[in-house]
């Protein structure tokens, strides 16, 4: 793919479920895993990497998010008066500002630019000394990834990824996560349920009518089946504490009704198809998350796919933290030096 190719639909279509999530605020993909920005080893890891880099190093990071790989690596270019000049992607819309802002900071210092994938982006060859990505390379397509790093690293420069596993606890979580949407959108028919009820009554213009299509058989059946799969989503809620998220659809659900009994009920399905758009994206994110999870066989063909474009990788390694918790691979590569005889040799970490 050309350096100068515009993203397409293609990626647009990919990045929407995505952008929706950045637009909310969220620093990083696991909210619930980590308080404010990455923490433990994960958090050592990326700072012995920036720590490891030349002062001046221009760095890229891939599928950034809203930034939380950037801001570790513009807080340690700040500690150790490294002047990085940091550069900042993502196939989807993001708002760093305004997770920054809910860190206590800002954005400055860093060049950010959403709606730009990796395989499509405008720099320069050879542009770059290092690249990082978060969560971020086994969302892309790997062939045209690696090709588009091997150009944009200078020779002598470094990478490091943190991949997705297959069995961490994220891509679990996200199993579950999925299987209770696949439930609440299909089985119980949630939103289904809500938006025949609201129907039903929506011709009523005060309160007396409103109370008869209620209290008819038609509406009391409808509202029986609404209370009924509310209750077994609270259930779900209650028996898995990873699932909290489901509170908030039965919370948006009781603002329906509420809206209903004030016969606000053009509110109530606005209401309602903003709650569909939302569990709809959530469910593209979590099928992301598990399909892109390295399994290892996986992880050794993303591996063999960066060294057949021209780079050095490292084996790659699993990345634990807590005491144990596997959270994702861990990838380095490197671009190699040419030397005077016109072969290749890998340069030597600083």
């Amino acid at each position: 793919m050309a350096a100068d190719e515009a993203p397409g639909p293609r990626f647009e279509a990919a990045a929407e479920h995505w952008s929706r999530y950045w637009r909310a605020g969220y620093l990083h993909s696991c909210p619930n895993a980590f308080r404010g920005n990455y923490a433990d080893e994960l958090r050592e890891l990326w700072h012995e990497f920036f720590h490891s880099l030349p002062a001046r190093a221009r760095l890229l990071d891939i599928g950034t998010g809203n930034g939380a790989i950037a801001f570790m690596a513009r807080d340690v270019s700040g500690a150790a008066q490294k002047e990085f000049d940091i550069h900042a992607i993502d196939a989807a819309h993001i708002e760093p500002e305004r997770a920054a802002a809910a860190l206590g900071t800002d954005a400055s210092g860093i060049a950010f630019r959403g709606s730009l994938p990796l395989e499509a982006n405008e720099f320069d060859s050879g542009s770059f000394d290092a690249v990082s990505g978060q969560f971020a390379l086994e969302y892309t397509e790997l062939g045209a990834a690696a090709a588009q790093l091997s150009r944009l690293l200078k020779p002598g420069g470094r990478g490091l990824f943190v991949l997705h596993h297959a069995e961490s606890m994220a891509v679990r979580t996200a199993q579950r996560d999925l299987a209770h949407l696949d439930v609440v959108l299909g089985e119980l028919q949630l939103t289904h349920h809500a938006r025949s009820f609201a129907n039903h009554v929506s011709s009523a213009r005060t309160s007396e009518e409103l109370k008869a299509l209620t209290e008819g058989a038609e509406g009391r059946q409808m509202l029986a089946n609404l209370n009924a799969a509310a209750r077994l989503v609270h259930e779900r809620q209650r028996s898995d504490s990873s699932a909290q998220w489901l509170q908030g659809v039965t919370s948006q659900l009781a603002a329906v009704l509420q809206d209903t009994a004030q016969l606000n009920v053009a509110v109530a399905m606005h209401r309602l198809d903003v709650l569909d758009t939302e569990m709809q994206a959530h469910r593209q994110r979590l099928a992301d998350i598990i399909r892109c999870a390295q399994s290892s066989a996986d992880i050794l063909r993303t591996a063999t796919t960066l060294q057949t474009a021209g780079l050095a990788s490292e084996p790659p390694r699993e990345l634990l933290i807590r005491g144990g918790e596997l959270i994702g691979w861990m990838l380095r590569i490197e671009k190699p030096v040419p030397t005077e005889g016109g072969t290749f040799v890998r340069p030597t970490p600083s």
